[in-house]
């Protein structure tokens, strides 16, 4: 057998060993890939799958994703109509289920400058009743972007819509990077009482 010949059985067994421990640290829960069940949470397809009651809007990269903290750059941004309160919300793509938890996240800001109280998150039923432990408050500071982050252990199985109400005196809002993944930590603080679930970016 030639060197050369024996120097590429080395490599190609190198390269099969490589890929089998790649594929075992996928398989462990620490390192699992965890589904997002908000489709175009990212807002790469636009609006698409997005219901919006009392704003008009529109897509594209309104800050890059350096100063936003957004994964994809993309950001939708919601023009309040006049008098109106403002509901976006967006239907999960699977059932949440009885025992697990779930960690939900996103980023806003507004063009306040001043710090106020903005509505809420929160989840429904298929009846469009809020789902108890779930609602979050929403506020602006200073254009600042805000980072959305809090878990929830569903009661029993339930088909969800994440849903946001928006009362506040904004002109404009902008949202990006919406994500519900199943997670394995313990859920503490669901009724939120200990603080808001916001933290500023």
């Amino acid at each position: 057998m030639t060197k050369k010949r024996t120097t590429l059985i080395i490599l190609l067994a190198m390269f099969v060993l490589s890929m089998c421990l790649f594929g075992i640290t996928l398989a462990m829960p620490g390192f699992a890939v965890q589904e997002n069940l908000v489709a175009n949470g990212d807002f790469a397809d636009k609006s698409n799958g997005w219901s919006v009651v009392g704003a008009t809007l529109e897509n594209g990269n309104f800050v890059s994703a350096g100063k936003s903290g957004a994964k994809s750059g993309n950001s939708l941004r919601l023009s309040k109509i006049e008098n109106a309160d403002v509901k976006i919300s967006r239907q999960l793509t699977k059932s949440l289920s009885s025992g697990k938890g779930y960690t939900i996240s996103f980023r806003y800001r507004t063009s306040l400058l001043e710090k106020a109280e903005l509505g809420s998150v929160y989840f429904t039923n298929e009846s469009g009743d809020k789902l108890s432990g779930t609602e979050t408050k929403l506020l602006a500071t200073n254009q600042v972007w805000q980072l959305v982050l809090f878990d929830y252990l569903p009661e029993s199985a339930v088909s969800a819509t994440l849903c946001i109400n928006l009362n506040g005196d904004a002109a404009e809002y902008y949202f990006a990077d919406f994500s519900v993944t199943e997670t394995e930590t313990i859920v503490k603080n669901a009724d939120f009482s200990q603080n808001n679930g916001v933290v500023a970016q």
